[in-house]
C-alpha cells in the first residue's frame, strides 16, 4: 500500500498529540542601539512537538596518515506542517531547565508536500550571547 503525504501527515499528528509538549518560543528585545535586552525576552509562538536528539558520527582526518572517528549530537524539535512558524535563528527555548537558541527551522518534506517543521536547536553555553 503507498502511503500518501496525508497518511503519513496523520500518523506525524497523531505522534506529536500523543508523545510531544509545549514548547514556548521566545525573543529578546533590543534597544536602540541594536543591542539585546537583558531579560528573558517576549513570547513570539508556541508550538506542539517533539523534542529529539540524533548522534551523527563521521571521519575526521587528522593528517595523511591516521583519521579519527568524532561524533556530534543534533538536537532539534519536530513539529507538523499545520503551524506557521514565526519563529527565527536566534530565538531561544528552555526544555527541561536547559536554554537553547534556534539554528534554523526547515521543512520536513514527502512527496514535494510539507508535512512538518524541524526546529534545530542548539545548547546555551552560560555567559555566551545566542546573537
Amino acid at each position: 500500500m503507498k502511503r500518501t503525504p496525508f497518511a503519513v501527515y496523520r500518523k506525524l499528528r497523531l505522534v506529536i498529540s500523543w508523545y510531544g509538549s509545549t514548547h514556548e518560543f521566545y525573543r529578546r528585545a533590543l534597544n536602540q542601539y541594536k543591542e539585546p535586552e537583558s531579560g528573558r525576552g517576549t513570547l513570539v509562538q508556541s508550538v506542539d512537538g517533539i523534542y529529539h536528539a540524533t548522534a551523527r558520527d563521521f571521519v575526521e582526518l587528522v593528517n595523511t596518515e591516521g583519521a579519527s572517528v568524532k561524533s556530534k549530537i543534533n538536537k532539534g524539535i519536530l513539529c507538523d506542517g499545520d503551524n506557521k512558524l514565526t519563529i527565527q535563528q536566534g530565538d531561544s527555548v528552555t526544555i527541561s531547565e536547559s536554554e537553547f537558541y534556534v539554528t534554523a527551522v526547515e521543512p520536513v518534506m514527502y512527496s514535494d508536500e510539507v508535512i512538518a517543521y524541524e526546529i534545530s536547536i542548539e545548547e546555551l553555553a552560560e555567559g555566551v550571547d545566542a546573537e
